[in-house]
């Protein structure tokens, strides 16, 4: 019994014990049969598209037509499971054929074919090439005419001319027995892109691979659906042809090789050997710059951005991250030292290795030694990322430990009392516009940094136990993620004391102002530098309270100011505090969880601070 115009049909018979016998609970079936046009389309798709199984059998071939049991052996029943299943099926067919014209793939694929059967041909005709050597050889030996360059036992003159006949057409062919990295990883490109057509982007050279294979006339909309099919075609073709090269090789090491004690000489232990999922130097910057982008700060984007370039450059970004050695790591951190300040800027749209030759002529400064410390640090980061998230894309850090110490080119320190009256004096034309310009400085004597003061919002000032601080973090008032906050590391979050003196100064009563007002900035009128994105908030402050030190204080390139958390150093030194004391009060890097201080201990913090003493400084 059959449903008219929905292909159901119930197999009625079955074989029991080598006969025939009816079936009486057989369930009806929905069968359609796949066009021409669309089984030519379902060729084309990946494995990780859900159609995949639907249209392609188990051979990996379309399937000629579809069938589907309906679960039921009433008919009506069935009749109402095969409607869907036909409606589902035209859906997907409407929906392969508008990947393009089906008779344009179909020829797109029969091109492929064609590109991949002559191509195939070729890398695997060398044994029809010995053959037709061997015979030439046999003529040659008739003749009395030698025909053996070397005495290898059982290896006839034919295939060895044909090897070498190989490497001169093509010279560039490496000889080694080992898979080339570069094809190596070829392949296992090509084998992503073949389940993930977008996985070809990351394949070089795919687009004019394809284009060359497919020749002219083929519309873009029929290479979109042809990409899985080529990668497919792509990947074998190259496995053929290094299988043809290591045929080669091998003859070649074997008859030059002939007597010696080892032919293939083993790799040394621990020598980077290619696998399936290598990552490339290239990749690892990328993901690492989208995963850490929110966390840096405006100066580490900057450095960073001038540690991947290099990395990129000096290592090249298509070697993979497992193959970088320690050897690499030290030429890294070389090229570095020699490497010209502000090369972006002197050696517009030059390559780094060009930027270093002509410094040298023109006698620029290379990058200060701390400079090339902390860029290394930052490569040890990136690698330290990978061995951390990224299980497999390294096996360890070639960067650990390299930096080594810095080497200060200037000796900072702190201020002196007398140094600080000096440069209030200069600031407190600024306190009655209750501007950053006094308030920031003044707020600084509790050792924070520049950026953290001047992103301040007046709902970072907050009272606990009756102290009134600062909530130096990356969350609002709400506990919720503040994207407009940037600290320079994990260890920067925390409550900040402030110092009496700022209190005498009227600061909570700038507070009550702004609040008052309806501003969100605790300074509103200072703006940020930004560029590319990024907000960079001690950009102009640093550049103008560095000219008023040099004028009001002094010129010493040891006061700078930086010279504020030297100062808190120092100063809690002198007061014997701890360094967990120190560290919790300036925002340093806490070693150990128990060395933390959070708003818990915010009355500690605040009698500490306010126990360092500034002579005769007044606000």
């Amino acid at each position: 019994m059959s449903g008219k115009g929905l292909g159901l049909f119930q197999p009625r018979y079955r074989m029991a014990s080598g006969q025939w016998a009816v079936d009486e609970d057989a369930t009806y079936n929905v069968r359609r049969v796949v066009p021409a046009d669309v089984r030519a389309i379902a060729a084309t798709l990946p494995a990780t598209d859900p159609r995949h199984e639907t249209f392609i059998g188990p051979s990996g071939k379309p399937r000629t037509e579809l069938i589907q049991t309906t679960g039921y052996n009433d008919f009506e029943n069935a009749r109402r499971v095969a409607r869907d299943v036909q409606r589902r099926w035209a859906s997907d067919i409407a929906a392969l054929r508008s990947k393009g014209n089906p008779q344009d793939v179909g020829e797109a694929l029969d091109r492929l074919d064609e590109w991949r059967s002559g191509a195939l041909s070729r890398a695997q005709g060398f044994e029809g090439e010995i053959a037709i050597l061997d015979h030439w050889a046999a003529g040659e030996r008739l003749r009395g005419r030698p025909v053996r360059d070397a005495g290898a036992p059982g290896l006839d003159y034919g295939s060895h001319r044909w090897a070498l006949s190989y490497f001169d057409a093509n010279p560039e062919a490496e000889r080694g027995q080992d898979t080339p990295l570069a094809t190596f990883l070829l392949i296992d490109r090509l084998s992503e892109a073949e389940a993930d057509p977008a996985r070809s982007r990351e394949v070089p050279g795919f687009d004019d691979a394809m284009a060359e294979a497919l020749g002219s006339g083929v519309s873009a909309k029929v290479r979109l659906a042809v990409r899985s099919a080529f990668a497919k075609a792509w990947r074998e073709v190259v496995q053929a042809q290094e299988a043809e090269r290591r045929y080669a090789a091998n003859i070649i090491n074997m008859v030059e090789g002939f007597g010696a004690t080892a032919i293939v000489v083993p790799a040394r232990p621990g020598a980077y050997r290619p696998q399936a999922g290598d990552r490339t130097v290239g990749e690892l910057l990328d993901a690492y710059g989208a995963a850490d982008r929110t966390r840096r700060g405006p100066t580490a984007d900057k450095e960073t951005a001038v540690v991947m370039r290099a990395l990129r450059e000096f290592l090249g970004a298509d070697k993979p991250v497992r193959a970088v050695s320690r050897t690499d790591a030290r030429r890294v951190h070389e090229l570095l030292a020699k490497t010209p300040k502000n090369a972006a800027k002197h050696y517009v749209g030059q390559p780094l290795l060009t930027a270093i030759e002509r410094a040298q002529k023109d006698g620029r400064p290379s990058l200060a030694p701390n400079t090339v410390s902390n860029y290394i640090n930052y490569a040890s980061s990136f690698w330290r990322w990978a061995i951390r998230e990224k299980d497999g894309w390294a096996d360890f850090n070639p960067f650990e430990g390299l930096a080594g110490e810095d080497d200060p080119s200037v000796r900072r320190r702190g201020f002196t009392n007398d140094e600080l009256v000096k440069l209030f004096a200069r600031l407190a034309q600024y306190k009655a516009r209750d501007l950053a310009e006094f308030w920031v400085p003044a707020l600084n004597l509790n050792g924070a940094r520049m950026s953290e003061l001047l992103q301040l919002r007046t709902t970072d000032v907050r009272t606990e136990q009756g102290v009134t601080y600062l909530d130096l973090s990356v969350f609002d008032s709400t506990g919720r993620r503040d994207a407009s906050k940037r600290l320079k590391n994990r260890g920067s979050q925390r409550p900040a004391p402030i110092h009496p003196l700022v209190i005498e100064a009227g600061f909570l009563d700038l507070v009550a102002r702004r609040r008052k007002s309806g501003d969100v900035r605790l300074f509103p009128d200072y703006k940020p530098y930004k560029k590319d994105g990024v907000t960079d908030w001690s950009h102009y402050f640093s550049k103008w309270i560095g000219v008023v030190i040099d004028e009001a204080v002094s010129t010493d390139p040891a006061l700078v100011y930086h010279s504020f958390r030297h100062t808190l150093r120092e100063r809690g030194r002198m007061l014997n505090y701890s360094p967990e004391v120190i560290n919790a009060l300036g925002g340093w890097a806490a070693k150990s969880v128990g060395e933390r201080y959070g708003v818990n201990y915010i009355t500690t913090l605040d009698e500490q601070l306010a126990r360092i003493d500034f002579g005769p400084l007044k606000l």
